[in-house]
């Protein structure tokens, strides 16, 4: 995350510095905690830095942005329309293991 923020600072032709970090969750299971994280990343993404560097937003359970086709469509255009200055990174870490016995069940070794 540091070596991001600086690297965005040394690319920004403005000077504006390091990027805020803001970190996100969308948590739930329906779609509603979904459209809020949306409407923040949006928000604060479709604006560059007035007096910064801008912004770099850390979204925590990603997957869950994708559930229905409206979230899909909706993190799709906020991903298009975000102001210079800005970055984002999403992240979704899946609470059940991989199925690695079927993934190599003749492998040698054990798993």
């Amino acid at each position: 995350m540091a070596a991001l923020g600086a690297r965005m600072a040394a690319e920004d032709a403005m000077g504006g510095g390091l990027p805020e970090k803001v970190r996100l969750k969308a948590e739930g299971r329906g779609s509603g905690d979904g459209a809020e994280v949306l409407g923040e990343l949006r928000r604060r993404l479709g604006t560059g830095g007035l007096f910064g560097g801008g912004s770099l937003m850390v979204v925590a359970g990603a997957g869950r942005l994708g559930r229905t086709k409206d979230l899909r469509a909706n993190l799709t255009d906020t991903l298009v329309n975000m102001a210079p200055g800005n970055g984002v990174v999403l992240v979704d870490q899946r609470a059940r293991r991989p199925n690695l016995k079927g993934m190599r069940p003749d492998g040698p070794g054990e798993l």
